[in-house]
């Protein structure tokens, strides 16, 4: 990650800066602007966690169904091989 700063003008709410001014401190980073860069990409990483989370949900489902599927075969041919000896 870049640690280049670029020096830009940004509007916020009043309560938002309080916010910043008071709490920023308390989760350790000496200044409100870095506060405020952190939520940022506090907000934007769960974000895409969020947009990318269904889709690996998905592939987990799919690893998952194939897995049964396999294990379910594997139990068949077991059965069928116990039955076969029992007879």
């Amino acid at each position: 990650m870049s640690r280049e700063i670029e020096k830009i003008t940004v509007s916020l709410r009043t309560e938002t800066l309080r916010m910043a001014d008071e709490n920023h401190e308390r989760f350790g980073f000496e200044n409100r602007s870095d506060f405020i860069n952190a939520a940022i990409h506090e907000y934007v990483s769960r974000d895409m966690l969020r947009e990318f989370g269904s889709e690996i949900a998905e592939v987990y489902s799919k690893i998952q169904h194939s897995e049964i599927r396999n294990l379910e075969e594997h139990l068949a041919k077991l059965s069928y091989k116990i039955a076969v000896e029992m007879a």
